[in-house]
């Protein structure tokens, strides 16, 4: 529409009207073409904010709103033609343009971050719940193809190399699309399961070659002289060289764990109520655009930050009890 209607308009476009507002507010664009109770509503809570007319001509032909409706939803569909009809015969979508804002600013009185702490409490909740499953899962899933990779069995090694490739050379933006919605359309995966799938199948890539390296870092005597005590194969990894390579690679392994806790921020695009999800319900509802963003942040830097003091308490024990 801007393209149309403003001559030499560059249109910046952005998945969110918050972010859109911040980038105004910011001085990165120039102007944010919106709808009218939208306007109405950031303009009502921010002083620092104005809204004029765009100007445009519309027409019924240049714009409208549709619903999707699941097939052979007969009955529903009968149901919202009818509200529709009452809207415009009782000619309501005026009546409330003309009050919307009032309406929005009723929600948005109390827009301090102390109001709306159990929004960032669930946050967090699910965030750390993600992290500690992926963590799990994770670990699991790198020892495995770890152990693949040193197979005599060909056919295990690829299997584990073109895995930890592919996994490595997709973005997790992608992997949790597809997940949440390629699989999605032979089994219906909830979006909780689906991020936690998506978050553990990534970082077990990453683990893989974290502890396969650990495991290459073991000196080849130690193998020798658990060989001569008559130990199978199965128990000199288990009892000897798996040990020795998760001392080796705790500090490694911990900045995956640590690395887990942000990255998992991701999977709020298929409507996970993690931290960076809270955040963008605070933004949308308080119509402040920086400060639930330095809230979450100091939240990750607390998680982050009591990892670290957790992870570097067992590093301390390990070179002890060496």
């Amino acid at each position: 529409m801007a393209k149309k209607k403003i001559p030499d308009a560059t249109v910046k476009g952005m998945d969110k009207s918050t972010d859109l507002v911040l980038a105004l507010k910011t001085h990165k664009i120039d102007a944010l073409g919106i709808e009218k109770p939208s306007a109405e509503a950031y303009v009502k809570n921010d002083s620092g904010l104005k809204m004029i007319p765009s100007g445009y001509d519309l027409n019924k032909n240049e714009t409208g709103v549709a619903i999707a409706f699941k097939k052979g939803s007969n009955s529903l569909v009968t149901a919202v033609n009818k509200s529709i009809d009452q809207i415009q015969k009782k000619n309501l979508t005026e009546q409330y343009l003309a009050n919307a804002g009032k309406y929005m600013k009723v929600n948005t009185v109390n827009t301090s971050m102390f109001h709306y702490w159990k929004y960032f409490a669930k946050g967090v909740e699910y965030t750390v719940l993600i992290s500690i499953v992926s963590t799990f899962f994770g670990v699991i899933i790198g020892v495995v193809l770890a152990l693949m990779r040193f197979s005599k069995q060909k056919w295990l090694r690829g299997l584990a190399i073109s895995y930890t490739e592919f996994i490595r050379g997709t973005p997790l933006m992608v992997q949790v699309l597809f997940v949440y919605f390629g699989i999605g359309v032979v089994v219906n995966i909830p979006a909780l399961i689906s991020g936690m799938i998506s978050v553990s199948l990534n970082s077990g890539a990453y683990v893989a070659e974290i502890i396969r390296g650990g495991i290459n870092s073991v000196a080849k005597g130690q193998t020798e002289a658990a060989a001569s005590l008559g130990l199978s194969k199965g128990d000199l990894m288990r009892f000897v060289i798996l040990p020795q390579a998760f001392k080796n690679i705790w500090p490694a392994l911990g900045n995956e764990f640590i690395s887990l806790i942000k990255e998992s921020s991701i999977v709020s695009i298929i409507g996970v109520t993690d931290l960076i999800y809270q955040l963008n319900i605070v933004r949308a509802d308080t119509y402040r655009g920086v400060m639930p963003i330095f809230v979450a942040m100091l939240l990750y830097f607390i998680m982050t930050f009591a990892l670290t003091r957790v992870l570097n308490h067992f590093e301390g024990k390990m070179k002890h009890a060496g």
